[in-house]
């Protein structure tokens, strides 16, 4: 109803243990006092985006690179003809660095970098995509 309650006095949190690891949490909140029940949130813990994205042009190719982010494994190299276009999967690497080959000539192509890891849970966990860069092709 518009009340704004008190953390230990109203309610208390409880988290999944391992929370520093790629993955899906839960936390609980638990109500007291004059209130009660129980709501589990779930939430996310991702990779962060790489930072300081640098493309430059080559013969129908685009050189990239970036900073590394703190608990990737790789890191997948997205590019398109739109900025807010369609996006394709040029490839991934382990390095900080990659090279888009048989691009179109004197063509503009935006490209993204984001890392990757395994979760908690084994699978590809993907981080936050990059600043967008523009490249024009020779």
């Amino acid at each position: 109803n518009g009340k704004v309650l008190t953390l230990k006095k109203d309610y208390t949190l409880t988290y999944d243990s391992g929370r520093k690891k790629v993955g899906a949490y839960y936390v609980s909140v638990d109500f007291k006092g004059n209130y009660s029940g129980r709501k589990a949130l779930k939430f996310r813990i991702v990779l962060a985006k790489p930072a300081t994205v640098n493309v430059s042009a080559g013969y129908k190719s685009a050189s990239v690179s970036w900073a590394k982010v703190k608990g990737a494994k790789k890191y997948a190299v997205y590019y398109s003809t739109a900025k807010k276009g369609e996006y394709k999967k040029a490839g991934t690497t382990t390095k900080l660095n990659y090279n888009i080959a048989s691009l179109q000539s004197s063509k503009t192509y935006y490209i993204k970098v984001r890392a990757v890891t395994k979760s908690i849970s084994g699978a590809n966990s993907y981080g936050y995509y990059s600043a967008v860069k523009k490249v024009k092709v020779r």
